[in-house]
């Protein structure tokens, strides 16, 4: 506690337990500014450390949330990554081998139609890969607005024509 002329000043730091570290990590501070002529009394200050202390943990345990939904986002998007994509590339492989075996049977006859669906194929991968890419990129839309962020959107899914 401090006098600031005829103030009295009390700062309780915002302490969030570090178990691996085995020690607090500062968040931030409480503040509490006293009228002039007063004082804070022991109790006071007692009382003001302990919810110092609870807002402390709260927002340590709200950020550890956060993270926990991101993890679970980043891990459902690995799991959507692995079954669609590798789907589609299973399928590339197919194509291309079909195309191959015709080709070596000396059957020329119904390749540009499978062609045309490897090609196709391999413009949905990449269509899925750069829409898994950019759900992983950080939400622009607080940043550039709507019109914007959608443009990007479109801009980085979408293939060139």
């Amino acid at each position: 506690m401090r006098r600031l002329g005829q103030r009295s000043l009390v700062v309780a730091p915002l302490r969030a337990p570090d178990v691996p570290r085995l020690h607090d990590r500062v968040l931030g501070a409480l503040v509490l500014i006293h009228s002039a002529g007063s004082t804070f009394s022991a109790e006071e200050v007692a009382l003001l450390g302990s919810i110092a202390d609870q807002v402390g943990v709260s927002v340590q345990s709200s950020r550890l949330r956060q993270q926990a939904v991101v993890l679970e986002e980043r891990q459902l998007l690995a799991r959507d990554l692995h079954d669609s994509v590798t789907q589609v590339l299973y399928g590339l492989v197919t194509l291309a081998e079909a195309g191959q075996a015709r080709l070596e049977a000396g059957s020329l006859e119904g390749l540009h139609p499978t062609f045309e669906r490897i090609a196709a194929t391999a413009r949905q991968a990449l269509n899925e890969m750069r829409l898994f890419v950019h759900r992983l990129r950080p939400p622009e839309l607080e940043q550039l607005g709507l019109a914007a962020a959608l443009n990007q959107r479109v801009a980085a899914v979408e293939l060139d024509a």
